[in-house]
């Protein structure tokens, strides 16, 4: 998604924190990054992930719903031919456990 943000006219700042936000009525003006770098535009994508860096700076709240705490993802896997020695002639299910996520694999 970023790369395809980007290929769109988006500018991108990786591993750069915001250290300012001016905001004028509720809106967004500019922002002042670590690198000293002040950024004026018309739109900002905040990519933050949970900590949530815009969202928080203008007093925006959210719920986590708590029935929501699982996810499942399904993908095609090039390469994995040690899948192939896992549970040969059934179907089978593999999790594998890694910190703070998990594989779930069929």
């Amino acid at each position: 998604m970023l790369d395809h943000a980007q290929d769109n006219g988006c500018e991108v700042r990786q591993e750069t924190a915001v250290t300012k936000v001016d905001i004028e009525t509720y809106q967004i003006q500019s922002l002042h990054l670590s690198n000293g770098e002040q950024i004026n535009a018309r739109y900002y994508v905040d990519a933050s992930g949970h900590i949530g860096v815009l969202r928080r700076v203008l007093g925006v709240e959210t719920t986590i719903p708590t029935k929501l705490q699982n996810i499942a993802i399904w993908d095609y896997w090039t390469n994995a031919e040690w899948a192939d020695e896992i549970g040969v002639g059934g179907t089978r299910v593999q999790i594998t456990i890694c910190p703070k996520r998990f594989i779930l694999g069929n």
